[in-house]
């Protein structure tokens, strides 16, 4: 009876964004803070006008090249993919992220099922090039949109799921009504085709922060991941179910991070884990995220209540 009582309960309205544009958005941040770092990653830093700069670069020669509604984007975790994915955009075109961390087999499959006649290369410095596949008809879906993301395929053939740029900016206002952070700086640990990454990567770019980019070196190691959180003073990250224990017990012991949100989820969490992390670090607010990547990203939200220890 409670839980139907939460699920009926009026909800207070919340106007979508005024920008219903991730690029236009981009830009508007741009112009206001050009001079402030925009990406960290190894020894790298570009300010939001050396990204810009890059970005509309790499956007004139899709444009010149009379590029389809979706470019797929070859990239890893790292600088060269956010110049990349914001090129895209820029050009008015919808990208799909091809993580080429995974078996050659999966994205040349990948790219067989987009039939797009030009990819953008960012293994290196971002570059647009022939994908080498018979390009077919364009889907409408992808027209006007903001990326497309492939299902794992554990169900049977992956498919390719068109979300839109209002989809994507109603999702990060709602994360930012939930826990506002007044600090500048978010990392990136997910890969490129999983679609929390859009959540890390934006929530930095589109509110003026600075994306810091964990090497795999760090990311794949719970001790040194949560040393480089603190080191690189990390004020907003996700993190993923099976780091969390680790997270937990690093914390309760030096009871020393600056972390003031952090998103979960992907699969059940322990109430109790995410309340005793809440306790120990007070300024922290963890939200618990589920959905399908068609829900983009989340389909359901839940602030931990760090007072609730059932």
């Amino acid at each position: 009876a409670e839980e139907n009582r939460d699920l009926t309960a009026p909800r207070t309205h919340r106007p979508l964004p005024d920008t219903p544009n991730v690029w236009n958005r981009f830009e508007r941040i741009e112009a206001s803070v050009p001079d402030r770092i925009a990406v960290e990653f190894a020894n790298e830093r570009l300010t939001y006008a050396e990204l810009g700069s890059a970005v509309r670069q790499l956007a004139r020669s899709i444009d010149g090249a009379g590029c389809g509604p979706l470019v797929p984007l070859l990239c890893r975790r790292d600088a060269n993919a956010v110049v990349g994915l914001l090129g895209i955009l820029a050009a008015g075109r919808c990208f799909l992220p091809v993580d080429l961390s995974q078996p050659r087999q999966r994205i040349d499959s990948l790219l067989q099922d987009c039939a797009s006649d030009h990819v953008v290369d960012a293994s290196s410095q971002p570059v647009l090039r022939a994908s080498g596949v018979a390009p077919g008809p364009p889907c409408p879906l992808t027209v006007g949109a903001c990326y497309v993301l492939y299902t794992s395929g554990s169900t049977g053939r992956p498919n390719g799921v068109v979300v839109g740029h209002e989809s994507v900016l109603n999702l990060l206002t709602e994360l930012e009504q939930r826990a506002a952070i007044d600090g500048g700086r978010c990392s990136w640990w997910t890969n490129v085709g999983f679609d929390v990454a859009m959540y890390e990567v934006l929530s930095a770019l589109l509110f003026g922060r600075t994306l810091c980019i964990p090497d795999d070196a760090v990311r794949n190691s719970p001790p040194d991941l949560f040393a480089w959180l603190c080191r690189k003073n990390i004020d907003s990250a996700y993190l993923p179910p099976f780091l969390l224990r680790d997270f937990h017990d690093i914390v309760a012991r030096s009871q020393e991070c600056g972390l003031q949100r952090l998103l979960v989820g992907v699969e059940p969490i322990s109430q109790w884990l995410l309340t005793s992390i809440s306790t120990v670090l007070p300024r922290l607010t963890i939200i618990n995220g589920y959905g399908p990547t068609e829900a983009t990203i989340c389909a359901t939200l839940m602030t931990i209540d760090r007072t609730d220890d059932s």
